[in-house]
């Protein structure tokens, strides 16, 4: 009988516990991540381009959906230095020359490594990675640390292009591939001017902003969601509060469980008297 009672005891105070660590992560979570410079004005202004509310996906439901694969996530390389490319197409193999690009700035390689440990940290399956040519795409693709990337022309900016190649066509290509079961396709990329419909929303990312499509197997793809650089830390938050209700689950039934038989010994122990 003591047992019992020193078991339900026990469990009350691991509820409470578990309910502090709660409440704690919850604070942590809302100012884990402060980026290194404000957004320009031109990124403050620019509109949200049309999410179909039958089909935006956000928080545990988004999560879920990644975990299960078939997405690809197109992401806007980390945030840069305030410089600009040089002329890159009267430059030879320019690609491999990133003194004369816009590169990586501190701030933008510590974002490109707080969504490389949140996508690792939520399970989130990716076996297919590609950046662009430029070195600020391919650092950012590096720092995810998912594998070395295949580099893809396709996925450059205007900027570079060789005359001839349609890279709106290639881009959009890549977006609306089908990945393998059970994964998904990470392509890193910049802000772009398209004029498909179908990808406004690449114009309005923010740098390291993720847009999440949704390919048909027919040649088309939706963007069902947005995750910001901040956003991957209230995810990984509600993430954790799913497991933490999960476990009070648990330890209710266990509680009730241990109640329901030292009632059971009681009611034993005074038949017997």
């Amino acid at each position: 009988m003591t047992l019992l009672k020193g078991q339900a005891a026990s469990l009350s105070l691991i509820c409470g516990l578990l309910f502090f660590f709660a409440q704690t992560r919850e604070a942590y979570a809302q100012d884990a991540y402060t980026p290194g410079a404000k957004p320009t004005s031109a990124e403050k202004a620019a509109p949200i381009p049309f999410i179909d509310p039958a089909k935006e996906l956000s928080g545990l439901e988004l999560i879920w959906a990644l975990r299960r694969g078939g997405y690809v996530l197109y992401m806007r390389h980390g945030l840069t230095a305030k410089d600009s490319d040089k002329d890159l197409v009267k430059t030879p193999a320019w690609w491999d020359n990133c003194a004369i690009q816009r590169n990586l700035a501190p701030a933008g390689r510590e974002q490109a490594l707080h969504i490389a440990a949140a996508i690792r940290g939520l399970g989130i399956p990716i076996t297919t990675l590609k950046a662009s040519q430029f070195c600020r795409a391919r650092q950012t693709a590096e720092l995810l640390d998912l594998g070395p990337p295949t580099i893809d022309e396709g996925l450059n900016y205007l900027t570079g292009q060789r005359p001839g190649f349609d890279y709106h066509a290639a881009r959009f290509a890549l977006i609306a591939a089908t990945p393998a079961p059970g994964t998904n396709t990470l392509l890193v990329s910049h802000g772009q001017q398209s004029p498909n419909p179908q990808e406004r929303i690449l114009h309005a990312l923010s740098e390291a902003d993720i847009a999440v499509f949704k390919p048909d197997g027919r040649g088309g793809a939706e963007v069902v969601a947005r995750i910001s650089v901040a956003e991957w830390d209230r995810l990984r938050t509600e993430v954790l509060w799913a497991k933490l209700v999960a476990a009070l689950l648990v330890i209710v039934v266990c509680w009730a469980i241990a109640r329901h038989g030292y009632k059971q010994s009681g009611e034993v122990h005074t038949e017997t008297n």
